[in-house]
């Protein structure tokens, strides 16, 4: 893999509209777009495992805030039962 990382993408043969990349020395699944200069992963399976946890986590905060709400709505209603006790007791 070494002797890849010294190569652009072109010369280890992939297409010429690919040519743009180069690999990052070190990281055999990161290459950078020379136009940009961004680094970006090649690593499919990376990729569906962040996309499997950014849904796990958004899920969870979807819950979390629902949660938070019917606490709100809990507290809320208490507020509202002690009031009425309090006007009854007058």
């Amino acid at each position: 893999m070494k002797d890849m990382e010294d190569k652009n993408l072109e010369e280890v043969g992939l297409p010429p509209e690919l040519s743009r990349f180069s690999f990052v020395e070190g990281f055999p699944t990161l290459v950078r777009d020379e136009s940009s200069n961004a680094i970006l992963n090649t690593d499919y399976d990376e990729y569906k495992n962040y996309i499997e946890l950014k849904k796990i986590k958004e899920a969870e905060e979807k819950r979390i805030e629902s949660l938070e709400t019917g606490l709100t709505n809990l507290k809320d209603d208490l507020d509202e039962i002690k009031s009425l006790l309090r006007s009854l007791l007058k």
